[in-house]
């Protein structure tokens, strides 16, 4: 509620306080702070931008989280640089932010690049939210960096792998290469990963 007011009284002057508000878990939802967080950024993006950059490299990594998470709402090219930094920072949360982020850099090549070195993240969330991204893009190019996931150690990203390529439309002649990961995915040991793979087949069928 203070949150609120403060943005509708103060208006733009607000977001540096409202953003590390927003940065600290009270336990809430947070869902009306973000979305009072995003409007205020997307309706001056420039001054938005001046409070967020500074944030998003500083030492605060709660803060620099959520910076790096509303820059997705004003991007510019330039921010690849800052991402591609963060993507190897030592705070699993900003890494799995990064990728977020990037998605809003829809299939600009370099972010296309970030999001596939970030399938090799030491953490399984940050692997997952890529596989994610790369199912939403559907860029062709990915799928040989997708399908060597079918191979991970943590089944919950077995079952994105299979989720990501059910994102992709049936190609013609037929992708045998991912048809037989589907295949792999659907007699794979976890019953989760098996699940989400027939789910895949049924939604994209990849063969015939």
């Amino acid at each position: 509620m203070l949150a609120r007011i403060l943005a509708e009284t103060a208006g733009h002057a607000s977001l540096a306080a409202l953003l590390r508000a927003y940065s600290r878990d009270l336990g809430d939802d947070q869902d009306s702070l973000s979305t009072t967080l995003h409007v205020l950024a997307q309706e001056d993006p420039a001054a938005a931008r001046e409070v967020l950059l500074p944030c998003a490299v500083g030492n605060d990594e709660d803060l620099r989280r959520a910076a790096i998470w509303l820059l997705g709402f004003v991007p510019e090219p330039s921010d690849l640089t800052l991402l591609a930094h963060a993507a190897q920072d030592s705070d699993e949360e900003v890494r799995s932010t990064v990728v977020g982020t990037l998605g809003s850099h829809g299939t600009e090549p370099d972010a296309i690049d970030l999001l596939l070195s970030l399938l090799d993240d030491p953490s399984p969330q940050v692997r997952i939210s890529a596989l994610s991204s790369l199912g939403f893009l559907q860029q062709p190019g990915t799928l040989g960096k997708i399908r060597l996931l079918a191979n991970d150690d943590t089944p919950r990203v077995r079952a994105w792998v299979a989720i990501a390529l059910g994102r992709f439309p049936a190609q013609e002649p037929v992708d045998t290469a991912t048809s037989a990961v589907l295949d792999q995915l659907a007699a794979d040991a976890d019953p989760y990963v098996r699940d989400q793979a027939a789910e895949a087949r049924q939604l994209k069928p990849l063969s015939s």
